[in-house]
C-alpha cells in the first residue's frame, strides 16, 4: 500500500496571520485539520483587519514611491516610511523577543509584553510627530497629494480610534460603577 505524504506549503511572514492561506475546499481537501478551530466572536475580525492593514501599507508604499523627487517642506516620506516599519516588522520584532525570552528560560509573556509596550509608546510618539508634520505643512498637499492625503487619513483614523477607545473605556467604567452601587 503506497504511503502518501502531505506537503504543506509555508510562506514567510504573512503565513502566521492566515492571509495567504488557501481554503481547504479550494484545494480539493475534504477533511479539515483537527487543530483548526471555527472562527467566531471577536476573532472574525482579525483576518479582515490584517488584510486592511496590508492594503494600507501597500497604499503607503505607493505614496512614498510616487513622491520621490518631489520637494516637500516637511519630512512626510520619513514619517510614511516609519509607519511601514511600525507595521508588520514591529509585530515580528515583538514575537521574536517573546521567543528569545522563552528560549532562554525566561517568561515569554513578560518579554513580549515589554517589547509590545515599547513599540506602542514609540508608535504613539510617531503618531504625534506625524500629526505635527501635517499641521505645519504648507505645500505638501499640492506637491505630493497622494502622500499627503494618505498620511492625513492615517493620522485622522488613528486619533479617531484612540478617542473612541478612550470614550468607550470611560463610559463602561462609569456604567459598571453606577450599576454596582445598588444597595
Amino acid at each position: 500500500m503506497p504511503r502518501t505524504t502531505v506537503h504543506r506549503r509555508r510562506t514567510t511572514g504573512l503565513h502566521s496571520f492566515g492571509i495567504l492561506k488557501v481554503p481547504a475546499w479550494l484545494c480539493g481537501e475534504e477533511d479539515q485539520d483537527q487543530n483548526q478551530r471555527e472562527v467566531n466572536g471577536f476573532n472574525c475580525s482579525i483576518r479582515p483587519s490584517i488584510a486592511m492593514i496590508c492594503l494600507s501599507d501597500a497604499l503607503t508604499s505607493a505614496a512614498i514611491f510616487s513622491s520621490i523627487g518631489v520637494p516637500l517642506d516637511v519630512p512626510l516620506r520619513t514619517f510614511a516610511a516609519g509607519t511601514l516599519v511600525l507595521s508588520f516588522p514591529t509585530t515580528w520584532f515583538t514575537d521574536s523577543v517573546a521567543r528569545h525570552c522563552q528560549a532562554f528560560g525566561q517568561s515569554a509573556s513578560r518579554g513580549g509584553i515589554m517589547a509590545e509596550m515599547m513599540a506602542t509608546a514609540g508608535a504613539f510618539c510617531w503618531l504625534s510627530f506625524g500629526t505635527h508634520l501635517m499641521s505645519i505643512s504648507h505645500n505638501a498637499g499640492q506637491n505630493a497629494p497622494l502622500l499627503f492625503w494618505n498620511t492625513f487619513i492615517q493620522c485622522t483614523a488613528a486619533w479617531s480610534c484612540l478617542t473612541f477607545a478612550m470614550l468607550t473605556l470611560i463610559v463602561s467604567t462609569v456604567l459598571t460603577l453606577s450599576m454596582g452601587q445598588k444597595q
